[in-house]
């Protein structure tokens, strides 16, 4: 019985941990050469691409991912300055809700984002017409 409980203690202590490491993992963030790398590699295999194909396809997917970087940090900066000039209008019981309804949002869209990247299942049983 003891040895029963200890297993399924350590289980779910296992279980936890692995969590906690997906979730770092998942919002780490990447940088466009690693990704470029990444992506590049993936190609080279399904594509069967040739040395000179695979140099070509990473300087375009390097390019992409670098503007793409750049484009996150402009919308990052047009952010801070939409909340510095939303904040210096706003009393601090406003300032305070706003930044609830801001938490709110957040979490909305992480649930959005959560059910896109959940495979799609298919239907048991066609609809009824």
């Amino acid at each position: 019985m003891k040895n029963t409980l200890r297993l399924i203690a350590f289980g779910f202590f296992l279980l936890t941990q692995m969590t906690a490491f997906a979730q770092q993992q998942k919002n780490k963030p990447v940088n466009p050469e690693a990704k470029a790398k990444r992506q590049t590699a993936e190609m080279k295999v399904r594509l069967n691409l040739s040395d000179d194909q695979t140099a070509k396809v990473y300087d375009v997917l390097l390019s992409r991912e670098k503007e793409m970087a750049e484009k996150k940090d402009q919308v990052r900066q047009k952010n801070q300055t939409y909340q510095s000039k939303i904040q210096s209008i706003l009393n601090n019981e406003q300032q305070a809700e706003f930044k609830k309804m801001q938490a709110e949002k957040r979490e909305q869209s992480k649930v959005r984002r959560q059910m896109q990247s959940e495979p799609q299942k298919a239907p048991d049983s066609p609809k009824n017409q």
